[in-house]
């Protein structure tokens, strides 16, 4: 009955399957075979020194072999580690070192033959920290075979400071007409290979600096150096930008590259990055550049002063948490700019607001916040801290008002709330994110928090307070440490309540987005 449906409904009802039952409907027949079969082996992860080389091995012969399609089934690539175990169970070292180098010239003959049937992929990922075993003639061609795969999109590298340097130089050299670039690791950000593979890829949409300085290298590229390799008067088609791990010096000269991001529409600025300088925000306004996704861990005059200046922003993340002792970045003043000057300009647009701050005040949610934020309609899913001035209200506290109108029909289009503990102010000098977490500051405010959820009832719900989703936690918690909380119908009052249940939904991981 299965093979008779429609070829649209049929795969609707396959993408429905769990793995295993994939794995299992593949061996039922050469049609469901070839239905199932891109499913399974979407994503294909190489790591030799995981213990399962052999098993590797011979996926790799298989899909070599002119019988198979398993390589056109694979869209995303990712080598994690070229580096065979080390065989323990012999004693003689010789004869270690031996089996050793037998593997890797097994593992290099294997892979080499089945790149050319990876006809399907669109993304790879290189660690070339653990691909320094082989012999720099082998990775020349092993890059060369990669970079002429005719769908590869996108491409993420990983490198530590003492790879080779004739090996990012063969990447530059192989590689070109991407649309996604991201560079990580603590030599990502140095040499010209960034600088190579942007000029060789005109149509680059995404991309991701994500490296380290070194404390004995200074040589490290800056973002300017980053677009000289472009044509004299041409400019980039760069939507998503994201930096991290970056060093000050390096943003010396950003003024420069505005002309290069007319096209962007996200940016997020990671927090171990030092603060951009206010010059870029001021250079923005007059490049017509319109961020539609924002995520910074800064909320400077100049910052705010470029939100403020154009409508249109979707998402928007900032985090100010910082646990030393002179750290404001929260200063009440900015607070006011963002709720009552830049909110409103963007009261059509946005759809997720994420604000984290460490300790209770005028960024953390009260009465005059609420208002502002009730007024942004198409809001689905929102962070924000809550003080213990505000948490301790007996009657129409700021929990049960949110709840309250969400009930009545505010914000039509919200799913996902949280709502985090902000420690008060004269926590300050504490210090330790984990101390302030299983202080009395800390461990009370969070049960209080749990009560002001749980004590909320209603008895006509409508359909968005019934997919509402509200989590709880302290600022530092992921997902799994929340305590999440959705209506549900009291048998016994038939009244609904808040109670606490599984995560059905997560807030939108706008870290993980990728425009490509």
């Amino acid at each position: 009955m299965l093979s008779c449906l429609p070829v649209e409904l049929l795969d609707l009802v396959v993408k429905q399957l769990k793995v295993r039952d994939l794995k299992r409907l593949r061996q039922t027949c050469k049609a469901f075979n070839v239905i199932a079969s891109p499913m399974v082996f979407s994503r294909l992860v190489l790591n030799f020194d995981s213990g399962r080389c052999g098993l590797i091995l011979a996926l790799l012969d298989a899909i070599a072999s002119e019988k198979s399609r398993l390589g056109s089934c694979i869209r995303t690539l990712e080598i994690q580690s070229f580096n065979p175990p080390q065989h323990k169970s012999l004693q003689l070292w010789q004869r270690i070192t031996k089996k050793h180098e037998q593997t890797s010239r097994l593992v290099e003959q294997y892979f080499i033959a089945a790149i050319p049937y990876f006809v399907s992929v669109k993304t790879l990922s290189l660690n070339l920290t653990n691909m320094q075993v082989m012999e720099l003639s082998c990775h020349d061609r092993i890059m060369m075979l990669l970079g002429s795969l005719p769908k590869l999109a996108n491409l993420s590298v990983y490198m530590n400071h003492d790879v080779d340097s004739r090996i990012p130089t063969s990447i530059s050299k192989h590689f070109h007409n991407l649309q996604s670039l991201h560079f990580s690791g603590g030599r990502s950000v140095y040499g010209d290979m960034p600088k190579a593979l942007m000029a060789r890829s005109p149509d680059l949409t995404n991309l991701t600096i994500d490296g380290f300085p070194s404390i004995q290298h200074d040589s490290s590229i800056s973002l300017a150096e980053l677009f000289s390799g472009l044509p004299p008067h041409a400019a980039s088609r760069l939507r998503t930008l994201t930096l991290g791990g970056l060093s000050r010096h390096r943003y010396d000269s950003l003024t420069s590259i505005h002309c290069h991001l007319r096209s962007l529409t996200t940016l997020v600025v990671n927090p171990d990055l030092t603060d951009i300088p206010g010059h870029f925000w001021n250079a923005l306004q007059p490049s017509h550049v319109r961020l539609e996704r924002l995520s910074v861990h800064q909320a400077d005059s100049p910052l705010l002063e470029y939100l403020e200046s154009y409508s249109g922003l979707t998402y928007l993340s900032i985090d100010l948490c910082g646990f030393r002792y002179n750290d404001r970045r929260d200063e009440d003043s900015m607070a006011d700019v963002l709720y009552w000057r830049v909110l409103p300009k963007h009261v059509d647009s946005i759809q997720a607001l994420h604000i984290k701050t460490a300790y209770e005040g005028r960024w953390s949610l009260g009465p005059s916040q609420l208002d502002a934020i009730l007024a942004c309609h198409n809001l689905s899913a929102f962070s924000l801290g809550i003080g213990p001035s505000e948490a301790n209200v007996a009657n129409k506290n700021v929990v049960t008002q949110l709840l309250t109108s969400v009930a009545q029909g505010c914000l039509p289009s919200l799913r996902v709330v949280r709502l985090f503990l902000a420690y008060p102010t004269s926590a300050r000098g504490i210090g330790d994110s984990v101390l302030l977490m299983y202080s009395s500051h800390g461990v009370c405010g969070h049960v209080r928090l749990n009560e002001l959820v749980t004590g909320f009832t209603c008895k006509f719900p409508g359909s968005v307070m019934r997919r509402l989703e509200v989590s709880t936690g302290h600022i530092h918690h992921g997902p799994p440490a929340l305590s999440t909380f959705k209506l549900r119908r009291s048998n016994l009052s038939g009244k609904w309540r808040m109670t606490l249940g599984e995560t059905s939904r997560k807030i939108p991981a706008f870290i993980t987005y990728n425009e490509g």
